[in-house]
């Protein structure tokens, strides 16, 4: 069957019992895998180092099927480029949050400063507060400078940030 918005239209209409997948004949392992009435998702089944794999490229509605093949077109290019879409998907979502990072430090080399104290007050009563679940490499020098513009004690600002 070919892949087209019709087809991804009416089949959404469609009530399922369990998951299908329906393949598109344009670009090699892409498909649309329907869930519930209503709820769908562009996926990209591959094959890497002897495992089938399987990574959602984006869910219906968010993107056109043109863009969903241009995305996975991009992840075969990755694929022969020797990466692993669905490895580097994985360990982005896995990164490290600023609590992992302070956990880190707090475990590693606040015991070997002398002031750890007040190390540690900055840091259970304002960095985590501030930044504790996000992910350290997607926090901004602009987030920084908002983070140290909004504390209130220009000294104690100047020692949390460094």
């Amino acid at each position: 069957m070919q892949l087209t918005k019709r087809v991804i239209d009416s089949e959404l209409q469609r009530d399922r019992s369990r998951r299908q997948i329906i393949w598109d004949h344009e670009v090699r392992g892409l498909g649309v895998r329907f869930n519930a009435p209503g709820s769908a998702s562009f996926v990209l089944r591959y094959t890497n180092r002897g495992q089938r794999k399987l990574i959602v490229v984006a869910s219906v509605g968010s993107v056109t099927l043109q863009d969903a093949r241009k995305k996975a077109r991009e992840y075969h290019l990755a694929l022969l480029n020797g990466s692993d879409p669905l490895h580097e998907k994985q360990q982005a979502a896995a990164g490290t949050t600023m609590r992992d990072l302070c956990d880190r430090f707090q475990r590693d080399w606040a015991p070997r400063k002398k002031y750890n104290r007040s190390d540690t007050m900055f840091i259970d009563k304002r960095i985590l507060p501030a930044f504790g679940n996000r992910k350290a490499d997607s926090i901004t020098h602009q987030d920084i400078v908002r983070f140290h513009a909004n504390y209130g004690a220009p000294i104690q600002a100047n020692r949390c940030v460094t």
